[in-house]
């Protein structure tokens, strides 16, 4: 695999990661907007669980950027934890939206984790092949 490869993977989880914080980010505060306008006004409880969610993702999106090491570690086991947790702490919906929720929050951070442990991988398998035959 070639360094333009590697660099592919990177830039694709980066984008998977981004674009997944985004959404679910957007989701947490549109929630919350809806909320405050139909009680007329906030509540603690109403506004920790947003901000704390949205923190949570936005940490986790930024591993996949600026923390490659870390990311390769905690985007994967942050998808893996929607799919064990999740059943658990949403055991009251239906069992559709059981499995739509987890897929689009636990399958990106999963696939964008997996693309990064690849990349690595590869780059590093490369590295190696490079000091052997040089």
């Amino acid at each position: 695999m070639t360094t333009k490869t590697v660099k592919w993977m990177n830039f694709l989880a980066r984008v998977i990661s981004g674009l997944w914080a985004g959404f679910w980010i957007f989701f947490a505060v549109s929630v919350s907007a809806a909320d405050y306008n139909s009680r007329g006004g906030a509540s603690l409880g109403g506004l920790i669980f947003p901000i704390m969610f949205s923190v949570i993702l936005l940490l986790l999106a930024l591993t996949g950027w600026k923390w490659v090491r870390a990311g390769r570690i905690a985007l994967p086991l942050a998808g893996l934890a929607v799919f064990f947790l999740y059943p658990v702490v949403g055991d009251h919906f239906p069992t559709a939206d059981k499995a739509i929720f987890m897929a689009s929050l636990g399958l990106p951070p999963l696939s964008a984790g997996v693309l990064l442990i690849t990349s690595w991988r590869l780059d590093r398998a490369s590295r190696v092949n490079r000091e052997v035959s040089g």
